[in-house]
């Protein structure tokens, strides 16, 4: 089946008449007409019932039509859009983050100026807290952190945005009933609020409370629980508000690595490469990322 023989159909069906859909490809009737005749051919169907002055769809020729038309209209749309401007970013960009990262200003913000400059582009933010394969869920960039290095992977290439410090904390309510510590070995005398990732390192004092979420757990801490540990994009606002107060005298070795990371590709798209260069503007205004 030629596929410049089907578009011409589906221009024919949309037309209404071959000369009408002559005039809209600017070829000649007699061209429509062979093309269309060929295809019914090729398919060994009757798509038109023609008359002297005019054709019906058939049946076939109606389903051929209600099936291919939009997927041939999608195909034109999408060339013509990277023929128009190959540098513009436009189209879809899907992206993926832990809950937590997620709800932060810093997202939101880097979102919405994002979408201001390049209102073509639609974005997908995805946000788990599990691992996600880009290539198998079609996503394209996924903030993560991790430690010293990232995971090696030949197909995957991470930009790194700075260090995400970890601090222990707690309300300041709770701080003037149960007074503060000032190193771990005090925690002993205090209940303890832990994410599961972070309950073994308090040495000798064992969480009462975990949970698998920074979100509960500064809700928790603000709610006067006890003394915990919280990332400082997420402890920042709440210490900002008076909310929560910092404590320990020397912080815990927790800190994290923040990066972008995408699937390697010989070539960037311009949606992609404005986003990465746009998040790494952006690291520079936030107080918490070093």
């Amino acid at each position: 089946m030629n596929l410049n023989d089907l578009d011409t159909f589906v221009v024919v069906a949309e037309a209404g008449t071959f000369s009408a859909a002559a005039a809209r490809l600017g070829v000649p009737k007699s061209t429509v007409s062979r093309r269309v005749a060929r295809l019914e051919e090729s398919l060994g169907l009757a798509l038109l019932t023609r008359s002297s002055r005019s054709f019906v769809l058939s049946d076939d020729g109606r389903a051929l039509f209600e099936r291919c038309g939009p997927a041939l209209r999608e195909i034109d749309d999408v060339a013509r859009d990277l023929a128009d401007s190959p540098t513009t970013p436009r189209g879809r960009l899907h992206l993926t983050t832990s809950i937590d990262f997620g709800s932060t200003a810093y997202v939101a913000q880097l979102l919405t100026d994002y979408r201001r400059r390049h209102p073509q582009v639609t974005v997908q933010l995805t946000v788990t807290n599990r691992v996600v394969d880009l290539l198998e869920e079609g996503i394209d960039l996924a903030f993560r952190t991790h430690g010293a290095t990232l995971q090696s992977r030949d197909d995957l290439v991470a930009r790194r945005l700075g260090r995400v410090e970890v601090g222990a904390y707690a309300s300041p309510a709770y701080l003037q009933s149960r007074g503060t510590p000032a190193c771990v070995a005090e925690l002993s005398e205090h209940t303890v609020v832990a994410h599961r990732v972070d309950r073994d390192v308090f040495e000798n004092a064992h969480p009462q409370l975990v949970v698998d979420d920074y979100r509960p757990l500064a809700a928790l801490l603000v709610a006067d629980a006890g003394v915990g540990l919280l990332p400082d994009f997420v402890a920042s606002p709440m210490v900002a508000r008076g909310l929560l107060q910092p404590v320990l005298a020397e912080r815990p070795k927790l800190g994290a690595t923040l990066s972008l990371v995408w699937l390697r590709s010989r070539h960037l798209s311009p949606r992609l490469r404005a986003f990465i260069d746009l998040a790494v503007d952006h690291t520079g205004r936030v107080d918490w990322l070093s």
